[in-house]
């Protein structure tokens, strides 16, 4: 099944869109196509597909949307069938992406701490019954994703899946203020165990990890160094 609300397919309108050259840093690396990670070391053999009983909704900040080291293109890889990836507006939000939300068989929650004004899940499994449940992700730094939280009206009647946070952030491209502050993979590897979909969170965790390695390995132009991570996509099919 094509999915018309791919990273992929964001990534391409945005680039159409774009009225002058993206200038990354790195920008004079040769980079695959695919993964845009430096050709040398390019993940793309790594990864796995899976399709899962729930969706996920990732809403991008414009300026994710072509940062090389962003971690919600990870979703969108490894669950093609079940991640829709949207650019956020805060007035002007896509028509299919209110479809999708406003769908009366789909229980929406947001990936977001827990509110004084919201109800807040754990886990929301059994509070969608028969509703198939679909997790918005907001995918931005933390400034950016307060932002879109706090100032779009079309996700205030949203509840709120809050993480049991026991591990600190592992991502080394970007720091986070504070070390519980996981980068959006990360989060959603954890939301995905509490969403009882523990194959999923269990591929991302290690397609996260490999894609870690391997980024911060072409930044200092070494060959990715093999890891547990490595070992444990090998036995996806």
């Amino acid at each position: 099944m094509h999915n018309s609300y791919s990273f992929s397919q964001l990534r391409t309108k945005r680039l159409a869109r774009a009225t002058r050259p993206f200038l990354a840093r790195g920008i004079s690396v040769a980079r695959c196509q695919s993964c845009h990670l430096a050709q040398f070391a390019c993940i793309c053999s790594w990864k796995r597909k899976l399709n899962i009983q729930m969706d996920l909704v990732l809403l991008m900040h414009t300026d994710e949307i072509l940062k090389p080291t962003n971690t919600g293109k990870l979703i969108s890889d490894i669950l093609p069938n079940n991640c829709f990836a949207f650019e956020w507006s805060r007035t002007e939000p896509e028509k299919a992406l209110l479809a999708l939300l406003q769908d009366p068989n789909r229980f929406v929650v947001i990936l977001y701490p827990t509110q004084a004004t919201r109800t807040a899940y754990q886990s929301p499994v059994k509070a969608a019954g028969n509703k198939k449940l679909t997790l918005i992700v907001i995918d931005g730094t933390w400034r950016q994703s307060k932002k879109i939280f706090n100032l779009s009206p079309w996700l205030q009647p949203y509840p709120t899946l809050d993480l049991s946070l026991n591990q600190q952030a592992s991502y080394e491209l970007r720091k986070a203020p504070h070390a519980h502050q996981l980068s959006t993979a990360e989060a959603t590897a954890q939301a995905l165990k509490q969403c009882q979909q523990q194959n999923a969170s269990e591929l991302l965790h290690h397609y996260f990890n490999v894609f870690n390695l391997h980024y911060s390995a072409a930044r200092i132009g070494q060959t990715p160094a093999p890891s547990i991570s490595h070992q444990a996509l090998e036995q996806y099919p």
